[in-house]
């Protein structure tokens, strides 16, 4: 399994235009996808939304370069709501809620480059 780095050294690579959002996207997508089968720590792996969201920052680098989080990828808990993406929060119940907004604390990592 790959080390991404800390979220510092993620931050900086990015900053200095060492490595791209999208890279680091796709290895952390590898890493998921390699451990998944034994973890089963997910209920949904946004792969295309990751990889929009990465090569977004790629392509506006210079706006997104000094955020606190800049191209850092983060895992969100299946109980914060992103709109248009199911959100159960492991609940039969909620097995089909599919959020009509986004929980404030996903738009604060996003606003921060995560």
């Amino acid at each position: 399994m790959s080390f991404l780095g800390t979220v510092r050294e993620i931050r900086e690579a990015f900053r200095r235009g060492d490595r791209r959002a999208s890279d680091i996207c796709e290895e952390a997508l590898t890493a998921i996808e390699a451990q998944e089968p034994s973890l089963h720590a997910f209920n949904t792996v946004a792969r295309d939304r990751a990889l929009e969201r990465a090569r977004a920052l790629d392509r506006e680098r210079s706006r997104w370069a000094d955020h606190p989080l800049a191209a850092v990828p983060v895992a969100l808990k299946d109980n914060l709501s992103v709109r248009g993406m199911r959100t159960t929060a492991s609940s039969r119940i909620l097995e089909q809620y599919v959020p009509p907004f986004t929980a404030t604390a996903v738009e604060r990592l996003e606003a921060a480059g995560a």
